[in-house]
C-alpha cells in the first residue's frame, strides 16, 4: 500500500516513535514476526502515547533465517520513524504496515518534532506533514476495494 489516503485510512495509529529496543519475536502466522519497544514522540492518529509494543512482520526463524515481507528490512533500535499501524487486541501490539508504514526520519526531522515547535507549521517535517494531510483526507479501508495489497508475497529470505 503506497497511496498515503489509503494507508491512514487503514492505520489505527499514526505517530513518530523511537525505537528502544528488540523485545520478542513471536510466529503470528507462517513465518515470524518481530516486536519491539517503541516510544512515541509525536501522535498524528490514535490514541498512542509513552512506550508501546510495535510488531512488524518478518524476523529470523528458529533456523537463524532472516525472513521479510516484501524485502522490507527490520526496523532498528535507536532509529526514528514515521509508524502506521494497525492494532491487534488479542497481541496488544500494533502491527506497522509493510514498506510504506515507516519512514525514517532524519536527527534534523526528529529534533523539529521533539521540540514541539514544527506542528502544522512550516517546520514540520516533509514525511510528517504529508501523512497528516493524508490522515485530513483518509480513504476509509474496505477489504473489498480494489487497491494494491498491504503484502503481496510471504516473506522469504534475502538474496
Amino acid at each position: 500500500m503506497t497511496d498515503p489516503q489509503q494507508l491512514a485510512g487503514w492505520a489505527d495509529a499514526v505517530f513518530v516513535g523511537t525505537v528502544i529496543e528488540q523485545v520478542g519475536t513471536k510466529a503470528v502466522g507462517p513465518f515470524p514476526e518481530t516486536q519491539f519497544s517503541v516510544e512515541v514522540l509525536q501522535t498524528l492518529k490514535g490514541d498512542v502515547a509513552g512506550q508501546i509494543l510495535v510488531n512488524q512482520q518478518g524476523g529470523y526463524g528458529t533456523d537463524g533465517t532472516l525472513y521479510l515481507l516484501d524485502d522490507d528490512p527490520l526496523i532498528e533500535p535507536g532509529a526514528t520513524y514515521l509508524m502506521s499501524a494497525g492494532f491487534l487486541p488479542s497481541e496488544n501490539w500494533y502491527t506497522v504496515a509493510p514498506r510504506a508504514g515507516k519512514v525514517t526520519l532524519s536527527a534534523e526531522e526528529v529534533a523539529a518534532v521533539s521540540d514541539g515547535t514544527a506542528r502544522r507549521s512550516t517546520d514540520e517535517p516533509a514525511p510528517v506533514a504529508t501523512m497528516r494531510d493524508a490522515i485530513d483526507n483518509e480513504i476509509p479501508f474496505d477489504p473489498n476495494r480494489e487497491s494494491e495489497p498491504v503484502s503481496s508475497e510471504p516473506p522469504v529470505p534475502p538474496r
